[in-house]
């Protein structure tokens, strides 16, 4: 026991474990570094497959834009004459007509009092049948 109180056994003992310390700690600082000098190398990777796709994407973007100008702009189609009015259903007017469904008017009375085609308002209930969620 003598050897552990010698001032001599003490301080070699402390440098020791302060070199396997030391040992430990460099070879930690540069598995970090290794790992991110990895990461970097994959993240520049990943970065130039994602330009190379912005490249090719735009390159067929205007393409497309180069083909449209190209093409002959489609003759708008003619207008029906008919029943259909101009006016269509807005939120109000889709509201009113739900209201007077409601109340059990009839679909040609509701058409006439909007003045939105008899059609618009059939679609309308559909639809509004369809989308009713049954009370649980």
């Amino acid at each position: 026991m003598n050897w552990v109180t010698n001032p001599m056994n003490q301080i070699a003992i402390l440098c020791g474990v302060l070199g396997i310390g030391m040992l430990g700690s460099l070879t930690l600082w540069i598995s970090t570094k290794m790992d991110v000098r990895a990461v970097k190398k994959a993240l520049d990777g990943y970065r130039e497959a994602t330009e190379a796709k912005i490249e090719e994407l735009r390159a067929g973007l205007e393409k497309a834009a180069e083909a449209m100008k190209t093409t002959a702009a489609p003759a708008t189609a003619p207008v029906a004459a008919g029943p259909l009015s101009v006016q269509g259903l807005d939120l109000t007017n889709r509201t009113k007509a739900l209201r007077m469904a409601r109340r059990g008017e009839p679909v040609g009375s509701i058409a006439a009092s909007l003045g939105v085609a008899q059609e618009e308002i059939e679609l309308l209930l559909k639809l509004e049948r369809l989308l009713e969620v049954p009370a649980a």
